[in-house]
């Protein structure tokens, strides 16, 4: 996936599908020449952790965004939900993997989080919130 993003220009919500119809034609020879090519990255464009040639993963892991207080400064680490639809919309958000912002409001009664992305402000339902896994920022 991370191929078909960074070489061939693909959006991170088209993928999915020609990563599985490509996934089987393909040798391990390919596989390897490739995660060389790319620098043996350790996550796949939705944030997923990509393991290591021994099964392992290098990855740290992160805490739902609807989680976050209000203030907290984080960097977004993973999607969960990669549905293309889905992606579509953090994509019009600027919801993308990499993205710092900071929590402006989390009200858990109402069911909406509002974060600052840049210079503006996003609000969305804490079930989609529940699928953005984030990291702290530490000052």
């Amino acid at each position: 996936e991370l191929f078909l993003v960074k070489t061939l220009g693909l959006s991170w919500d088209e993928i999915h599908v020609e990563a599985e119809n490509i996934e089987h034609a393909v040798s391990d020879n390919l596989i390897a020449r490739i995660d060389s090519y790319l620098g043996y990255p350790s996550r796949d464009p939705h944030g997923d952790p990509i393991p290591n040639e021994d099964g392992s993963f290098r990855s740290k892991s992160g805490d739902p965004l609807s989680d976050a207080p209000a203030g907290f400064n984080f960097t977004i680490e993973r999607v969960l939900d990669q549905s293309p639809d889905f992606l579509r919309y953090l994509t019009e958000g600027g919801v993308l993997i990499g993205t710092t912002a900071v929590v402006v409001d989390n009200h858990r009664s109402a069911g909406v989080i509002t974060v600052r992305i840049g210079d503006r402000n996003l609000s969305m339902s804490r079930e989609v919130a529940r699928n953005i896994i984030v990291h702290e920022n530490k000052s």
